[in-house]
């Protein structure tokens, strides 16, 4: 859904992948991979592609992942799936460095015993 809106959003204003590849510092390969949606968009991602296509990031959202409405004629949009699933996927990139610490923290602790040892020796 959204993958096919920003290919909307590029031809409508006769952008080509280069250009937005370019304009968001990516290779058109990866950008490619954002239009057929076998990749997640970041929050930053989406702000910097509705600022190029000049809409409202709302407009990247299907109405049922959360309430649009107009305040003083500026466009909010509460998008509570897309907010749920960055969380999860940030969640597990945390598990995924404590784990990634807690090995690191276990290899200078071997390593601070291993030159103690050679201290002693020599």
């Amino acid at each position: 859904m959204i993958g096919e809106k920003i290919r909307k959003f590029r031809e409508s204003k006769n952008l080509s992948q280069e250009f937005v590849a370019d304009y968001l510092g990516i290779s058109q390969g990866a950008y490619s991979r954002i239009e057929k949606e076998t990749v997640k968009l970041s929050a930053e991602r989406i702000s910097s592609l509705a600022n190029l296509f000049e809409v409202p990031e709302a407009e990247f959202f299907p109405s049922n992942d959360g309430v649009v409405f107009n305040i003083n004629n500026a466009t909010y949009a509460y998008i509570h799936n897309f907010i749920e699933g960055q969380k999860a996927t940030y969640e597990g990139v945390i598990e995924v460095l404590k784990q990634q610490l807690h090995e690191s923290n276990q290899e200078k602790k071997t390593l601070l015993e291993l030159l103690k040892d050679r201290q002693h020796q020599g």
